[in-house]
């Protein structure tokens, strides 16, 4: 089965934190699959990143990816629409807190 990315929802949860400015949920029809991060890059000028996918501890402590590909070209082009609808939603959310506080 080929998914069409453009096909997707994200639902993102923004925080007052600026290491974590948000969490997302993926939704895939009527699937959701929560616990997605969106990370501030350590490095300068650098744009924020998907930074890890949903991930389940096995009962020998190793941590189980949920949600993966192994096709790395479609994994960037995923975590580039993220970002794009990430930048878009969370402009709007940083203007709607700034006219909140000016209220």
């Amino acid at each position: 089965m080929t998914i069409d990315l453009n096909a997707l929802k994200f639902k993102f949860k923004f925080t007052d934190n600026p290491e974590m400015p948000a969490t997302m949920i993926l939704i895939i029809g009527q699937f959701e699959i929560r616990g997605f991060t969106i990370r501030k890059s350590i490095f300068e000028n650098k744009e924020p990143f998907v930074a890890y996918p949903p991930a389940n501890r096995s009962g020998g402590g190793k941590w189980i990816k949920i949600f993966w590909t192994d096709d790395k070209e479609l994994w960037n082009s995923f975590c580039k629409l993220v970002l794009e609808k990430f930048n878009t939603e969370h402009t709007e959310y940083l203007i709607s807190q700034s006219i909140n506080e000016r209220d």
